[in-house]
């Protein structure tokens, strides 16, 4: 019994170390450059630092969607990361397309 308790002690000082991920929605607009490209194609993670988590398309949630998934406008992804990945990713995703 009193190994358990130490191994609990111990796993919860390693959780009290984490930062805290708060799940943002970010909308793929109407000029978006993110449209019509996929997940893997836009380099979200290292450009923004944003782990996508779920992406919802009208009334269908896609958890954990793959890179070969092609974003459209109104697409909503669901991201985490720190406390500044909302702003980063929304202007990342939001940038207008070349014309």
């Amino acid at each position: 019994m009193n190994g358990i308790l130490k191994e609990i002690i111990q796993l919860s000082d390693r959780l009290n170390g984490l930062k805290t991920y708060n799940p943002v929605e970010i909308k793929v607009g109407e000029s978006s450059h993110a449209r019509g490209k996929t997940i893997a194609n836009l380099q979200l993670w290292q450009q923004t630092g944003a782990t996508i988590i779920a992406l919802r398309r009208g009334t269908e949630i896609s958890i954990s969607p793959g890179p070969h998934v092609i974003l459209r406008e109104d697409d909503i992804l669901v991201v985490v990361g720190d406390e500044q990945v909302q702003r980063r990713t929304d202007l990342f995703i939001n940038q207008a397309a070349e014309t």
